[in-house]
């Protein structure tokens, strides 16, 4: 998946522009839903020319199983400094 930088709140430090993002992995069920994986820390940490590229999108890449019993995949992003969140789901 890519994450949109427009809100993300980064801040320059020692010639990086740095941020952190939490991420969950959600899987939606006819019972409600289930925690695919444990939470992730995607720790920002990029030179000014890869903050200018991040305008198409900061990718960020898992692979997990998934039960049969999901049907949807939720992400969840948590922009762990500005306190936002943001969230995708996607058909298994």
């Amino acid at each position: 998946m890519r994450i949109g930088p427009a809100g993300l709140f980064v801040v320059p430090q020692a010639g990086r522009i740095t941020g952190e993002l939490d991420l969950a992995f959600v899987g939606l069920t006819a019972k409600g839903p289930v925690q695919l994986a444990k939470p992730d820390i995607l720790a920002l940490r990029l030179s000014a020319d890869e903050w200018k590229r991040a305008g198409n999108g900061i990718a960020a890449t898992k692979e997990l199983p998934v039960p049969e019993s999901v049907s949807q995949v939720r992400t969840v992003v948590v922009d762990r400094w500005a306190a936002r969140v943001g969230s995708l789901t996607v058909p298994k």
